[in-house]
């Protein structure tokens, strides 16, 4: 308050949270705003901005960071302390509003010739999506979701056939709390 009234100087008005902004002047003291999610956090290694707080990330939180899947093997898990990354609306026709929420990112290799099945099967009331896209960058294409299975039921996407061998990305979103949201507007 004081200390920036003569001199603009955004260093005054440092709040000691590398997760926000600080801005000075002379007219309006000092005021804050929050990073962007996903902005890293200086001081800490593996650690990202979330509504203006340094938190965790986990190791497949982004697409970049994905986990390999190995066919045959289950993996099991939780979607606990993961952030949204990849807003989903286009590959889920008939989303009214942006389909996001925690989700973590699997990588599976196929080859011509085989017939694939993924599955996420979530604990409780958890009502997940599963989306598959051609890889992690700005191009990456949607080509195929599935969020047919009320809160608590197991998403199935089958029959997968590709041409060629290559490496696909795997979405697993929890979209519980978007309903919820959803519910109470």
């Amino acid at each position: 308050s004081g200390d920036c009234e003569n001199t603009p100087d955004d260093s005054y008005c440092d709040d000691g949270n590398e997760c926000t902004a600080e801005f000075c002047s002379a007219e309006y003291d000092c005021s804050y705003s929050n990073l962007a999610d996903w902005t890293v956090c200086e001081s800490r290694a593996g650690k990202a901005c979330f509504a203006g707080i340094c938190e965790e990330t986990k190791e497949n939180d982004t697409c970049e960071t994905y986990v390999e899947l190995t066919p045959g093997v289950q993996y099991s898990g939780t979607l606990g302390g993961f952030h949204s990354y990849l807003d989903a609306s286009a590959c889920l026709p008939g989303a009214a509003d942006a389909v996001s929420g925690p989700d973590a990112f699997f990588g599976f290799a196929y080859e011509t010739g085989y017939a694939y099945s993924i599955s996420a099967a979530p604990a409780g009331n958890m009502d997940v999506a599963l989306v598959l896209w051609t890889d992690c960058g700005a191009e990456a294409e949607c080509l195929a979701a599935r969020n047919a299975v009320p809160g608590g039921g197991t998403e199935t996407m089958e029959a997968l056939v590709f041409d060629g061998d290559g490496t696909l990305i795997v979405q697993l979103m929890d979209i519980t709390s978007q309903k919820t949201r959803e519910a109470k507007e």
